[in-house]
């Protein structure tokens, strides 16, 4: 064997732990995967033991040199990817951890992360952000205006152990603690190094992006120890070599990357706009935005996606933190046995029949950013069968991913033509043909799922020489199989997403109304789509380049089939309704009927009372929060017209700061609104009568 043609790539992921050596031509010649044993200690914890993940590591790596016979010596270097976020803290004077890794997915910390987003520094760090962007449009101060704190970043899950871990935070306070993601704890069991790369680094909340160096405010603003924090450095370099003992040779290290950053190195996403969509455990939609941080007052996170000698990638993140652990749970419930069986059953039905699942046992991430939001099915009848709920439950994965696209389609000018897809979810076919015909892109699956293993390959190839230029590994890549939209899929579905919309409010903030799609609506869906046939041959629609299906379907859905859609009241600010009985008509053709009139009954109305109740004031805010994200395109027009403001204006220093008004009215009304019992004083006690 030539030494100078193997590389060796290993993967934490958040259930498996895998070992690939990989030759010049990008194919595995050896491989070993074990799972990753994850640890429910109490309701909402999740955790690994550290000292359990090490032993697998090395088992893996063991196995794979072992079964194939390889040895070790032969292999030119090693790169390493891994999940993001999980992290533990150390004593460097004998390597003994304080505590359990506590994983992305772990919401021990939940308490503190509402207590902190509705705190005085955070909504002070929000509204300085604003004024500073509105003076400076500076775009860190933009993304800083809608700033959360969030379960999923390392920030207040570290403060909870902080806090917490008697022993941790006695040795914190003389400098003899030390804190990793599984990234750090990795190399410093490999090396002794306490190091970290860029991509792990940006993804803890705790990392400045633009400045490329730990956050100096929010570790005062935590009072976290700042001897905590590993060294940050590029993706690729040289990270050192594996301890003799391990392997019986050293091994270098020549990539450390996080797993999301790798896929998409490893998925050819290599140019501006390219994008790719890793279903996983999670969903990770990610696109390559090049050297220009991208900033987002929706929830998309703003990440790098790898820093390579001089040249400095970032990328844009939407993420749903339940993808593969859907499927992992219809196991446990004996639903299904295994994901490819889903495909048969889910299309053994024309559709769901009016079952939606919401996915949400993590929360609802981006754009949605409700983590209290419950997981559950809605719509469900007696005549609801098992592939109705299995169908809808991997509608729902197709689901979360368009709400990702509105967004990104809201928020960037990229172009792009297909999407790239990787991770176990992407073998099943049923959902990438839904993915790519609700986005209206080709879905391209490549023959390896394992982009992270070739994304963390190909880097530290690219290191050592075994390849020049990153154009030669993206020759490398196989594509297994394309998906094409289809059309008349696309307005059936299109149809169905606002009814799932309004399915995630009733699971969001622990409301439990149910709500169900209606047999008439179901024809509405019907008309549409044979409306649409009559207008087309399936022959002209095969030929519809996919990149005009968007202008296509929307032209002939809404003026097709918006006016049959039942008017949903709750979605809708009606004055009248709320302010009188009287049925006269306000508006008409877009304009005020008569101002004097609706001035008056809105007079008479106060006067009578009626707006004095809480109910019926709590449902005004409710509906302005509501009309807010209606007409958000409205406002961002008028006020372009009238004020000549930009987009990111408007939205960071009017609409999200209303937002946040109506939202701390929400929360505090009833307390507000409640009897006082007001203290006598000298001066009015003579006051009293009997």
């Amino acid at each position: 064997m030539n030494k100078l043609n193997y590389i060796g790539a290993l993967h934490i992921g958040t259930t498996t732990v895998r070992f690939h050596i990989i030759d010049g031509q990008g194919t595995t010649i050896a491989s070993s995967a074990e799972k990753l044993q994850l640890l429910y200690p109490q309701p909402g914890y999740v955790e690994i033991d550290p000292d359990e993940l090490w032993l697998l590591v090395i088992k893996v790596m063991k196995d794979t040199f072992r079964e194939s016979g390889f040895c070790p010596e032969y292999l030119r270097g090693l790169g390493i990817s891994t999940q993001r976020c999980s992290f533990t803290t150390w004593n460097p004077r004998d390597g003994r951890h304080f505590h359990n890794i506590i994983t992305w997915r772990d919401l021990r910390a939940n308490k503190l992360v509402n207590e902190w987003n509705s705190s005085y520094q955070t909504r002070a760090l929000r509204i300085g952000s604003r004024l500073m962007y509105t003076f400076l449009k500076e775009h860190r101060y933009l993304m800083m205006s809608d700033f959360k704190f969030m379960n999923s970043q390392i920030t207040l899950r570290l403060l909870w152990a902080l806090q917490n871990v008697q022993e941790l935070k006695d040795e914190a306070k003389k400098g003899n603690a030390l804190m990793g993601c599984i990234d750090t704890w990795l190399l410093y069991k490999f090396t002794g190094r306490h190091v970290t790369d860029v991509s792990n680094a940006a993804a803890t909340g705790i990392f400045d992006p633009f400045l490329m160096n730990w956050s100096t405010a929010m570790i005062s603003i935590l009072k976290l120890p700042p001897g905590l924090f590993p060294k940050v450095v590029n993706s690729s370099g040289d990270f050192g070599v594996t301890h003799k003992c391990i392997f019986g040779v050293e091994i270098p290290i020549y990539c450390l990357m996080a797993a999301q950053s790798a896929s998409l190195f490893g998925s050819g996403c290599l140019h501006t706009g390219d994008l790719k969509i890793t279903l996983g455990t999670g969903t990770f939609v990610n696109v390559n935005s090049g050297s220009e941080m991208h900033t987002s007052t929706s929830g998309m996170y703003p990440a790098i996606g790898w820093r390579i000698g001089e040249e400095l990638v970032y990328m844009i993140e939407g993420a749903w933190n339940d993808t593969g652990s859907i499927v992992e749970w219809a196991k446990q419930i004996g639903l299904i046995d295994q994901l490819a069986e889903t495909v048969d059953i889910a299309n053994s039905v024309d559709e769901s029949e009016g079952v939606f699942f919401v996915p949400a046992f993590s929360g609802l991430h981006a754009p949605i950013n409700d983590y209290t939001a419950a997981a559950g099915f809605i719509g469900i009848e007696p005549t609801t069968e098992k592939a109705h709920i299995i169908r809808a439950m991997l509608e729902s994965i197709a689901y979360g991913i368009v709400l990702i696209f509105e967004v990104l389609r809201r928020e960037t000018s990229h172009s792009r033509i297909k999407i790239r897809v990787d991770g176990g979810v992407s073998a099943n076919d049923f959902v990438l043909q839904l993915i790519a015909d609700l986005t209206g892109f080709v879905v391209e699956r490549a023959t390896s799922t394992e982009m992270s293993i070739l994304g963390v390959a190909f880097v530290a190839g690219l290191q050592c020489g075994i390849w020049k230029r990153k154009e030669d590994v993206y020759k490398l890549r196989k594509v297994d199989r394309t998906f094409k939209p289809n059309i008349l899929n696309r307005i059936r579905y299109r149809l169905l997403i606002p009814h799932w919309k309004r399915a995630l409010e009733k699971f969001g903030r622990c409301v439990s109304r149910y709500w169900e799609i209606t047999s008439p609506e179901r024809n509405i869906l019907l008309t549409a789509s044979l409306n649409f046939e009559q207008k087309m041959t399936e022959q002209q629609i095969s030929s519809v380049p996919s990149e005009v299906v968007l202008e296509i379907d929307e032209e002939l859905i809404y003026a097709g089939a918006q006016n049959m859609l039942p008017v949903v009241d709750e979605c809708r600010i009606t004055v009248d309704s709320d302010l009188s009985n009287d049925t006269q008509t306000t508006q008409t053709d877009g304009k005020m009927a008569d101002y004097a009139s609706l001035v008056d009954r809105t007079r008479t109305v106060f006067l009578n009372g009626k707006t004095r109740s809480l109910e019926w004031r709590i449902k005004q805010l409710k509906q302005a929060l509501l009309m807010l994200e209606e007409c958000e395109q409205e406002i961002i027009s008028a006020l372009a017209t009238d004020l000549h403001k930009c987009k990111f204006e408007t939205v960071s220093t009017e609409i999200k700061f209303t937002e946040a008004e109506v939202i701390e009215l929400l929360r505090h009304l009833k307390e507000w609104s409640a009897d006082e019992k007001v203290c006598l004083t000298f001066y009015n006690f003579l006051c009293i009568t009997n």
